[in-house]
């Protein structure tokens, strides 16, 4: 009997969070609201699902209940007309929810919910702090780096960055066993001076060393993905070209998910990871999330959650690009390995790609700078009419080497090139090596002025 009886409280206590949960009815009141139904949606994975809808039960007044064994985390609760409004759903048993509709996230309101007026308290400040530190950080555009003022300014956004760290660790400690203290946890930044940036250790600890990564519940708030890519913006460098950007996004990687932390914390921030890479340039380190075995998790080699992330990576680095026939606007027909050029950038563009029409002036002052030192330029355009594109490029009067292939993607030179966006480059040597595969104009000029200039 007592063996029993340990058995049954160490369930109690290994499983606290979902067999033991008890139903939980959650009241909004939304003034002046006239939708007829609102809907319950629960975070899970990288967005929110439906859990419970409720029709109006008198003006602006809706009911949810979520029965025993829920997923604790954050909810919301979409009342229509772009009325959203977040939640923390942790071991209350009863949530009232009380705001208007001309000022919803502003007005919110519990009676009850200590967890919930805890949270908006968070948000509305933090709100505030970003609020004060866009107009700093637009004044600080105006000023030189050396200038006094603007060192000031930047010691106002210092200031307000650790008043919002204080009123953050204010709350935690007066609600250490809620829910809502590791979302405000995740919510935070750190402050860190520019010199710690990349020192691994320092930037790994500075970042999740406040974290309960063994709290399986931190997953169930998009605060997670949130101060995931946080993170890893401190391994971004204007001053790296492409590849080597992609190994300190992969040293940034493999440095948080060696940290010890419970195995579907792990898996979730693996997913994040790999959900943002994949749309990506940084297909390499795509692929070294997928390739690799983390602690605990078995390596991805089947991982197609959708039909893009069946396209196979082409044209790699170290590999000999697809030679083709050129016939440039100007001109005889060549090709591509016939032009007498040390470096040859292939820069797929076209004239309605709003994000080409922003590059390609700054591609141009490259071109002037390097041309004379052995860089060419060949800038292939994807447009379906000749008139549009001729235009651009007279107008600009660009002078490197312009060609039209509309696209397909039956193409061979758009298939080889793996060209599914624009602008794409790569930077080829003398015999259609590729050294390289810009996501940037910046890392471009990087990697032409450590090549040509060395």
């Amino acid at each position: 009997m007592k063996r029993i009886c340990l058995l049954v409280l160490s369930v109690f206590f290994i499983f606290p969070f979902t067999a033991h949960a008890q139903p939980v009815d959650i009241s909004v009141n939304v003034q002046q609201a006239f939708s007829p139904q609102a809907r319950l949606l629960m975070f899970e994975g990288q967005g929110y699902t439906v859990v419970d809808s409720s029709l109006q039960i008198s003006q602006g007044t809706y009911r949810f209940t979520l029965p025993s064994g829920f997923q604790k985390g954050m909810y919301r609760v979409d009342v229509g007309k772009n009325i959203k409004l977040n939640l923390v759903v942790g071991d209350e048993t009863s949530i009232d929810v009380n705001t208007v509709v001309f000022a919803p996230e502003d007005s919110l309101r519990s009676a009850q919910s200590v967890e919930n007026n805890t949270y908006w308290r968070f948000q509305r400040q933090k709100e505030l702090h970003s609020q004060q530190g866009w107009l700093i950080r637009s004044l600080m555009d105006y000023y030189p780096d050396s200038s006094t003022f603007r060192n000031n300014l930047q010691v106002e956004l210092q200031r307000l960055n650790h008043e919002l760290n204080r009123f953050a660790e204010k709350l935690i400690q007066t609600n250490q066993n809620l829910l809502v203290s590791s979302y405000i946890k995740l919510e935070q930044r750190p402050v860190t001076s520019d010199s710690k940036k990349n020192e691994l250790t320092k930037l790994v600890a500075t970042w999740w060393n406040s974290i309960d990564l063994h709290n399986p519940l931190i997953k169930n708030s998009p605060a997670l993905r949130d101060r995931v890519w946080a993170y890893m913006e401190n391994f971004f460098n204007d001053d790296f070209y492409k590849e080597e950007q992609d190994l300190e996004f992969i040293r940034g990687t493999y440095a948080l998910l060696a940290l010890p932390m419970d195995i579907e914390v792990k898996r979730t921030i693996r997913d994040i990871l790999i959900n943002g890479f994949v749309d990506s340039d940084y297909q390499d380190v795509y692929e070294y999330l997928q390739s690799t075995a983390f602690d605990g998790l078995d390596p991805l080699k089947k991982y197609e959650p959708k039909e893009k992330l069946k396209r196979t990576v082409r044209a790699k680095v170290g590999e000999k690009a697809l030679d083709f026939l050129i016939e440039p606007l100007q001109g005889k027909s060549i090709n591509l390995s016939k032009i007498k050029a040390d470096y040859k950038l292939v820069l797929f563009w076209s004239s309605w790609c709003p994000h080409c029409i922003d590059a390609m002036p700054r591609v141009l002052e490259i071109y002037n700078k390097y041309k004379d030192l052995g860089f060419e330029v060949i800038a292939v355009s994807l447009d379906d009419e000749p008139i549009s594109w001729e235009r651009y490029v007279n107008d600009l009067n660009i002078n490197w080497i312009n060609v039209r292939i509309p696209y397909s993607p039956d193409n061979d030179v758009y298939a080889t090139y793996d060209v599914h966006e624009t602008p794409r480059m790569f930077l080829l040597g003398k015999n259609l090596e590729i050294i390289s595969k810009p996501s940037t104009i910046r890392q471009l000029e990087v990697r032409l002025r450590r090549t040509i200039c060395r």
